[in-house]
């Protein structure tokens, strides 16, 4: 099994340049309940953020690396502690992603993306090759693993993810 450790902020969700949040959130709910009925549970704020906040392009990268690499999502981002996996995976659903996440890391004592990694791949032994992709640089954990997005997660970001993982 192929695994990409996700982060939000700064990989999906960009830090420098979000844009404002201009369109009602009930009319963005409204509009993602006629593609799918599961929105209608979802909440309306939570819905815009990612709606409109989210980088198209990056999520767009996202998913042609879970198509063409055949790799599951685990959840790294500090988004997994406002949020069950129910609730990450009905965000990734308005991007057609929510299959694709599998799980979240668990949180530990001291609240270290490393540590929370290492305990994943701990007690999945299936996984057989894995990526970390975050805006955090944590090469030194994971050197052969991990890709450091700018701000956004780029082509040159998914290309390095793709040599780490491997195509189909």
């Amino acid at each position: 099994m192929k695994i990409i450790f996700l982060d939000v902020d700064g990989v999906l969700y960009p830090y420098h340049d979000r844009k404002l949040l201009t369109k009602k959130p009930e009319k963005i709910k409204k509009k993602l309940i006629r593609k799918d009925r599961i929105f209608k549970q979802a909440n309306a704020l939570e819905l815009q953020l990612v709606y409109e906040g989210w980088n198209k392009q990056a999520v767009s990268y996202v998913k042609r690396l879970v198509e063409e690499t055949d790799a599951k999502i685990v959840i790294s981002s500090s988004w997994k502690y406002l949020r069950s996996l129910e609730d990450m995976k009905l965000l990734f659903k308005i991007y057609d992603l929510d299959s694709y996440v599998i799980g979240l890391t668990k949180d530990t004592a001291d609240f270290l993306k490393e540590t929370q990694i290492e305990d994943y791949l701990q007690h999945h032994k299936e996984i057989e090759k894995y990526v970390v992709i975050d805006d955090l640089d944590l090469r030194k954990a994971f050197p052969e693993h991990c890709v450091v997005c700018p701000d956004v997660f780029t082509l040159d970001c998914y290309e390095e993810a793709v040599k780490i993982l491997g195509k189909k």
